[in-house]
């Protein structure tokens, strides 16, 4: 093939500019979005059961929310977590579906579950959202570490006063300390 386009450098040159329209032609349906919207597609349900173990949350909880759960048709993944006194269901939603629709296929099979041991707390039904980090911002300067972090502290309630951000959270400092000095002859 190398060597046929090397006879005929007309066809390779028609070629290369047949690729080069087709990508031009393209381009204007190209998504471009600087901070594109993510859709939430996870509901978490928790549900508490004082003083089980894992094992018994494990069958108690989480196989009756794996099972009443497997209906749902918008469902693409379920993940369940035993841990001691709660169990935590993950659902995901398959991609392009109605999560205000799922939520509620979700919530009414939660509520319809009757046969939760007595100990067992009602579930909580929540809808996950997503937080990753979007933006990195580094307070330094000449101060002393605690004016930085009184600094950071006020950046972060005047970012929180703006509309759109939901989250911002300060890290690098270490936690407040207390020193507490006492006189030597009081110590006496």
């Amino acid at each position: 093939m190398i060597a046929w386009f090397a006879r005929h450098p007309t066809a390779a040159n028609l070629l290369m500019a047949a690729i080069i329209i087709l990508g031009l032609t393209r381009v204007p349906g190209l998504q471009r979005e600087t901070f594109p919207k993510i859709e939430n597609d996870q509901v978490e349900i928790r549900v508490l059961y004082r003083g089980a173990t894992p094992d018994e949350v494990e069958d108690a909880v989480c196989r009756r929310l794996e099972d009443t759960l497997e209906g749902i048709s918008e469902l693409d993944e379920i993940r369940c977590d035993a841990r001691e006194g709660v169990g935590t269901a993950t659902a995901v939603m398959r991609e392009g579906e109605d999560m205000t629709r799922f939520l509620d296929d979700v919530k009414s099979e939660v509520d319809a579950i009757d046969d939760f041991p007595d100990q067992t707390e009602p579930p909580v039904v929540t809808e996950l959202g997503r937080t990753e980090p979007v933006v990195a911002v580094a307070v330094t300067g000449p101060e002393d570490p605690v004016a930085l972090k009184a600094y950071a502290e006020d950046l972060k309630d005047r970012l929180l006063a703006l509309d759109g951000i939901t989250e911002v959270t300060v890290s690098g400092f270490s936690d407040h300390h207390i020193r507490i000095e006492l006189p030597a002859w009081r110590l006496r």
